[in-house]
């Protein structure tokens, strides 16, 4: 801030030289001859103050409490032999073994004989347990196969045999029955735990299927939070930065020294820059202003620290 009798010591100062300055000797103040703005109140607008007062005030509502929710007792699912004892019970024939089943003959309601059980499989698509019968043919060549789900048969005590609601024809028009050997149940074994068993299995993989879309759902979910985070953290960042960059558009940084003595402070050429690892360098430049400014040599306040190894003062710079 050179004044008018400041004028001929400000134009002494060599030109095209650099003068290294303590950032502490430095402050942040408001330009002094920056233009005042003066606020301008705006005036309420007559018209909008008579449509504030003609409008009425809107009655509050009270909120009405929601009525506590009944809490629903979740029914526990039966366990495999729960299942397989409900399945033998519905279907009777569910709880024989496969060595009872295979064999029987199989009649339709009108009594006449239809086929006999050749297998009984699990159709690893539907689970189904199915009996399959043999129709048609001659001692077992040109025989139809066709595997049908085991609720469809009934078993009569008196007679021996089993009852299916179909006829020949329908049987024979079925599909042909298509099975592996890792298909067929084991002579010992009743569909009903087989049932029931296949049931778990499947629930158990859709249960992992479920685990899996929910975990995958939560990370979706936690990748928006973070994103969602990350551009709400930029977003009052640019608004910081928009407050603050008005602000320093009035500021300046003020040397509290005339023209005449930074004339007289250590100074460089631009072609002939010094090495800044020069610890001399650095007190010298530190002890002028803490002269001039009345500070401690270290004039943030604080004594200059002792540097022994180069690397260290290296390091210092640096920062």
């Amino acid at each position: 801030e050179a004044e008018d009798e400041d004028a001929e010591a400000a134009e002494a100062i060599e030109e095209g030289r650099l003068y290294p300055i303590p950032l502490a000797a430095l402050s942040l103040e408001e330009r002094p001859d920056g233009p005042e703005e003066e606020a301008v109140e705006e005036e309420p607008d007559p018209a909008e103050e008579d449509v504030a007062e003609a409008e009425p005030e809107e009655e509050e509502v009270a909120e009405e409490e929601p009525e506590p929710e009944e809490e629903e007792v979740a029914e526990e699912e039966p366990d495999e032999q729960q299942r397989a004892q409900q399945l033998a019970e519905e279907h009777p024939v569910y709880g024989m073994t496969v060595d009872e089943i295979t064999g029987t003959d199989v009649y339709n309601e009108e009594g006449e004989e239809i086929a006999s059980v050749r297998e009984v499989i699990v159709d690893r698509a539907s689970q189904d347990i199915r009996a399959v019968l043999g129709v048609g043919g001659f001692l077992g060549i040109g025989e139809h196969e066709a595997a049908i789900p085991l609720e469809h048969f009934q078993y009569s005590d008196e007679e021996g045999h089993f009852i299916l609601a179909m006829t020949t024809e329908e049987v024979q028009d079925l599909p042909e029955a298509e099975y592996s050997d890792e298909d067929v149940l084991e002579s010992d074994a009743r569909p009903a735990e087989v049932a029931a068993r296949e049931f778990d299995e499947q629930r158990g993989e859709a249960e992992q299927q479920d685990e899996q879309q929910q975990e995958a759902e939560q990370q979706d979910e936690q990748q928006q939070e973070a994103e969602q985070q990350e551009a709400l953290q930029q977003q009052e960042a640019e608004q910081q930065q928009q407050e603050v960059e008005p602000q320093l558009e009035n500021m300046v940084l003020v040397l509290d020294i005339t023209p005449e003595e930074l004339r007289d402070a250590p100074s460089f050429a631009e072609d002939e820059f010094p090495d800044v690892r020069d610890e001399e360098w650095h007190q010298a430049i530190v002890a002028f202003y803490a002269e001039l400014l009345d500070e401690d040599p270290a004039v943030n306040g604080e004594p200059e620290a002792e540097m022994d190894e180069p690397a260290e003062a290296e390091e210092e710079m640096e920062q």
